[in-house]
């Protein structure tokens, strides 16, 4: 039973399709003054249809939930659901007084569900995979921060699917993609703008209704952290930022992030041009020393370009330049993860506003490439997502650090001691798996 003092309709509102609303403002809660909304749902309404505005009643069999944004609102329901009306039981209801002795609890005490996610302090490394196969001990008594660096983050761009049920906040599920594979985790608000590259929730929402909206394709690294709720584990992601360009990379703390787990793919991985392959089982993939192919989603290809890159617009009716679509190609690109002779034609599709992120000439970048086929050339190619330029001060890191990738994932290089790793699929692996990482930059030592 739900008690309250001076109850009574002040604003009524119909809900169209499977539920009728009423709205109930200023209403006194036991010994609290704060409003209160009430859902009445679904034939529930015809119990409170005939009530004038002004009318005390007490309400039977609903539930109140505590709302940060909305204060209290209330939900009543067909089933074991009464409202009071008149009489001395409603009266003795609305004329109790709030100051004074203590009220008894007719219902049990609220207690607050949500609780705050911070993702400060130390970080356990991990990786998708882990991620993925992580029990229910692994969020441990309290929440359980984790880090997962250079990976790439696919989301929903519809509306519909960013926001949560009241529509109130951003909260979506995204797929991490890294060099292990794939994880699903729930982004929070304070991170979702960053999924898109964007500054604020507005600004997402602004896009996504625009149909503008896409997620960040540069590496990022993302913080979050495990929760037991009610028997449940969730991931949720709350910090997100890009990945440096400059980070050294420790081929054993890449290992020990992946535990005993194994790599299923897809990945997202760099790599040599020379492991790139189009295998009739998986289609995009990489070539390990392990003698199986390990399916892509994503290859980045470290290249410097040794020809001028051409545009070709797609529609020869359409003037505009600013809006036309254009095709790229960048041919016999260098490929500095390779041997001196290595080269491969990158091809790729975009807009004016784009052209940028698409287009070589003679310079240096990270390639982002999605699929591999085969042209008039004796070069491989590829079809182009997005480039990033890398400056000349960063080129010798960057190099040192993609090679201590690729070898680590494609080849047995720093595979020795992996008796001494975890399962991710055990609780011990989110305790020992490695040193702890203090900022969202940091990357993972050896253990």
């Amino acid at each position: 039973m739900f008690q309250a003092k001076s109850c009574r309709w002040v604003n009524r509102k119909d809900v169209t399709k499977a539920a009728k609303h009423m709205l109930v403002t200023e209403m006194t809660i036991t010994d609290e003054n704060a409003k209160a909304v009430v859902s009445v749902w679904d034939s529930a309404y015809d119990l409170v249809s005939g009530i004038p505005i002004g009318e005390g009643v007490a309400l039977v069999g609903c539930t109140v939930t505590k709302d940060a944004m909305s204060g209290f609102k209330l939900n009543l329901w067909e089933s074991g659901a009464h409202v009071l009306r008149g009489g001395e039981r409603a009266q003795s209801l609305t004329s109790i007084a709030p100051a004074g002795d203590a009220l008894p609890e007719v219902t049990a005490s609220f207690v607050p569900t949500h609780v705050p996610i911070s993702v400060e302090g130390e970080a356990f490394p991990s990786c998708a995979v882990a991620l993925a196969e992580a029990p229910l001990g692994a969020a441990g008594s309290n929440d359980r921060i984790f880090q997962i660096n250079r990976c790439i983050l696919d989301a929903p761009t519809s509306t519909d699917a960013l926001l949560t049920q009241d529509g109130e906040r951003l909260f979506f599920r995204c797929s991490i993609y890294d060099w292990t594979g794939p994880a699903l985790a729930d982004v929070i608000e304070a991170a979702a703008p960053a999924v898109f590259g964007l500054n604020s929730a507005t600004d997402v929402l602004t896009a996504a209704r625009d149909g503008t909206l896409t997620p960040e394709l540069r590496r990022v690294n993302v913080r979050g952290i495990l929760r037991n709720e009610n028997g449940t584990l969730k991931k949720y992601i709350a910090q997100i930022v890009p990945a440096s360009l400059t980070a050294t990379v420790s081929a054993k703390g890449m290992r020990a992030t992946l535990g005993l787990a194994e790599v299923p793919g897809p990945v997202v991985q760099a790599a040599p041009v020379d492991r790139l392959i189009d295998c009739p089982v998986v289609g995009f993939a990489l070539n390990t020393d392990h003698g199986e192919a390990v399916s892509a989603h994503r290859v980045l290809l470290l290249v410097r370009g040794t020809e001028e890159t051409d545009l070709d617009p797609m529609d020869p009716a359409c003037r505009s330049l600013t809006e036309q679509t254009y095709r790229v190609t960048s041919a016999s690109a260098r490929c500095l993860l390779s041997g001196p002779d290595t080269f491969v034609d990158l091809v790729g599709y975009c807009d004016f506003k784009s052209m940028l992120h698409h287009r070589l000439d003679k310079e240096v970048a990270l390639v982002l490439a999605s699929s591999l086929t085969t042209n008039a050339s004796s070069h491989p190619c590829v079809t182009v997502e997005f480039m990033q330029k890398v400056s000349d001060a960063s080129l010798s890191i960057l190099q040192a650090s993609l090679e201590t990738e690729w070898k680590t994932a494609l080849t047995r290089t720093s595979a020795d001691n992996l008796d001494s790793h975890a399962s991710p699929a055990k609780p011990e692996y989110w305790t020992d798996s490695a040193r702890k990482v203090r900022r969202v930059e940091s990357e993972c030592m050896s253990p």
